[in-house]
């Protein structure tokens, strides 16, 4: 039996499509690279330190003292930066931010679903639930990430427009940085502090399964855990579904390490579900649909950041996706319309994120 065979037509077709746009995505993702900047508040001798560094070796810094007394600080401002200095401290690091965090989810998400579909294909089963099982959680991740940062961002972005500039920057660090902290330094590692507890992967699953209102998906983790663990899934991976005697007092399983159904003469008796690799190829079919919204949405929302904050004119440094606005009828550099249809700047909506799972 092959494994197209073994999978059926449509999952095979869907594992097809993935790869696909796996091809098409890397095009875009494959040659990016970044440079991310992180901020650390400094006070009292380490903020005078750095102050008097800078007078007696040169260069050019910008300072920015919050409402609690801790100074930020950040070298290579533009010229520009002279018009808005908290800006030009905020806006530059919070956007390289969300840059690397976009790169880094789409790289991790593009080669989990390349390597879950690869291996069903090849039919190692073993491998694939283990991408699988990370795919799905990879997914949720994605999703239950964007949907705080997209909420931190509508509400600054909206609520901001009338603020003085200073007001503005420190108030839309203060929505954004706590959220990027949590997604960048998350962790679940014994020891780590309570700040940097990471969500747990079993939120992001039942957060998943309700989105895109599949509650088998639950169920789906249930099985690829198992398998992804020498575990009872691990150990059916690569057996046939068992025959039966009619008594009930035998059953024979066969296991090889391609997919094999007992036959009596040209007759299937042991049918075709082969639940390890089908639960596998139903996950990376559902986070292929999924993921190709979610980063569209997620690349927009770091774009929207970029170009209604200026990010990229406030800063030598250059990083990917350092757009630069334009105005009026002039084509967007995000690439989705004119400067005036695109609405990045202050005041301006934050687009919904609608799931029609139609990769």
């Amino acid at each position: 039996m092959t494994p197209e065979e073994a999978l059926g037509a449509e999952r095979f077709d869907a594992l097809r499509h993935v790869r696909d746009w796996v091809v098409a995505q890397r095009a875009l993702i494959d040659s990016a690279e970044t440079t991310v900047v992180t901020l650390s508040p400094l006070t009292g001798g380490k903020a005078r330190a750095l102050q008097q560094g800078v007078q007696l070796r040169g260069g050019e810094w910008r300072y920015v003292t919050s409402t609690d007394g801790a100074m930020f600080a950040i070298d290579e401002p533009s010229p520009l930066a002279r018009r808005d200095p908290a800006g030009a401290v905020f806006y530059p690091e919070l956007h390289s931010r969300l840059v690397a965090w976009w790169l880094v989810h789409a790289w991790r998400v593009t080669d989990l679903l390349d390597a879950t579909s690869r291996d069903l294909q090849e039919w190692r089963i073993s491998t694939a639930a283990i991408s699988a099982r990370a795919l799905l959680e990879e997914t949720g991740c994605f999703l239950y990430e964007l949907r705080a940062l997209d909420a931190a961002w509508s509400k600054v972005k909206s609520a901001t427009s009338g603020m003085l500039p200073f007001e503005r920057a420190i108030d839309v660090r203060a929505e954004l940085a706590p959220v990027l902290f949590k997604a960048v330094f998350g962790s679940r590692m014994a020891g780590v502090s309570e700040r940097r507890q990471a969500t747990s992967v079993l939120t992001y699953i039942q957060k998943l399964a309700k989105a895109v209102d599949k509650p088998e998906v639950s169920s789906w983790y249930d099985w690829l855990s198992d398998a992804a663990h020498p575990a009872a899934g691990a150990r059916i991976a690569l057996s046939s579904q068992p025959v039966v005697h009619e008594s009930g007092a035998v059953a024979l399983q066969f296991l090889a390490r391609r997919p094999v159904s007992p036959r009596r003469a040209d007759e299937l008796v042991g049918g075709t579900d082969f639940r390890i690799a089908h639960v596998s190829a139903d996950a990376a079919r559902l986070c292929g649909s999924l993921v190709s919204e979610v980063l569209e949405h997620g690349l927009w929302l770091v774009d929207d950041f970029g170009l209604t904050t200026s990010a990229a004119t406030l800063t030598l440094r250059r990083y990917w996706r350092d757009l630069v606005p334009v105005k009026g009828s002039r084509q967007c550099p995000c690439g989705r319309g004119t400067a005036a249809d695109c609405g990045h700047r202050w005041g301006g909506d934050v687009r919904a994120l609608n799931l029609s799972l139609g990769l």
